[in-house]
């Protein structure tokens, strides 16, 4: 019989840029991988959204820039899973932030097993091994924190041998790190991540998907009048509200007359679907 006795998981991270490493050896890796063991400084320039119309993400082109002239201070809804403190993963994220990415850490995950009974009893360990790097970014609103685990010489990578992905955990008050619904990969071109003679570097966030459903058009305030007071209704609770329930649409009183507030149908026909998905791009500092 196996009984696992302890299991020691990476869940538990300092701010900041610890200042104890174990080597990585470097002969043969790219100029990014170094960067990422060895830490290295980078500043947002600008966010984009993109188009997806390309399964090759080099060719793929912008729809819009979310900082503008007019705004340089942007949400954007990726989420935490499991911390106690923060939700929103990018509240108030500003153009020319400062995102300093630490050193590589290693850590090791043990795990104690335990077999059989009596004489037969035995004990054995597991140790693996895992790799991170804690990215502290910096704007005049707020600080944010994160831990990422990147695998260097992994001959898997989908695009050539920069192209990592990563998920994007959140670091809590407490020092946990959290999941997050934010996954990350860096841009290539050619295996190479590194852009504008080595100035830049891109991270592309995972798709996020827009639903666009047929619904039947509300009333006017005047229709709607009228047919509540015909009787055509039935009373419905919506987000605490009591509305007044006609055909799909939910219309409450106000100004001498009703006005439309919502619907019961989250299940009509799709009539859209579409995906975009961010491109962050970053000056090297």
């Amino acid at each position: 019989m196996k009984k696992f006795l302890a299991f020691v998981l990476f869940s538990t991270v300092l701010y900041g840029c610890t200042k104890t490493y174990e080597p990585v050896v470097t002969d043969g890796l790219s100029k990014m991988d170094k960067m990422f063991i060895n830490g290295f400084n980078l500043r947002l320039e600008q966010i984009y959204v993109m188009s997806n119309s390309s399964s090759i993400p080099i060719i793929d082109k912008p729809l819009d820039s979310l900082f503008t002239n007019k705004n340089s201070i942007i949400d954007i809804g990726f989420s935490a899973y499991g911390s106690s403190s923060q939700t929103n993963l990018f509240p108030a994220l500003s153009k020319g932030e400062n995102w300093n990415v630490c050193k590589m850490t290693t850590v090791h995950d043990t795990t104690y097993i335990e077999h059989g009974y009596g004489n037969n009893y035995t004990l054995t360990v597991q140790v693996k091994k895992r790799v991170y790097n804690i990215i502290n970014c910096y704007n005049q609103y707020r600080d944010r924190h994160f831990a990422i685990e990147i695998n260097i010489g992994d001959q898997y990578t989908e695009r050539g041998h920069d192209n990592h992905s990563f998920m994007v955990m959140p670091i809590d008050s407490a020092n946990n790190a959290s999941q997050s619904n934010l996954h990350m990969s860096i841009l290539t071109e050619g295996g190479n991540g590194l852009f504008g003679n080595e100035q830049y570097v891109y991270f592309d966030t995972n798709l996020v998907y827009k639903v666009s459903y047929q619904t039947s058009t509300p009333l006017s305030s005047i229709e709607a009048k009228y047919e509540i007071g015909r009787g055509n209704y039935t009373l419905y609770t919506w987000n605490g509200l009591t509305t007044y329930k006609i055909g799909e649409n939910l219309y409450i009183p106000r100004y001498g007359s009703y006005v439309y507030v919502g619907t019961t149908n989250t299940n009509g026909a799709i009539i859209n679907l579409k995906s975009t998905y961010y491109r962050f791009k970053f000056k090297i500092i």
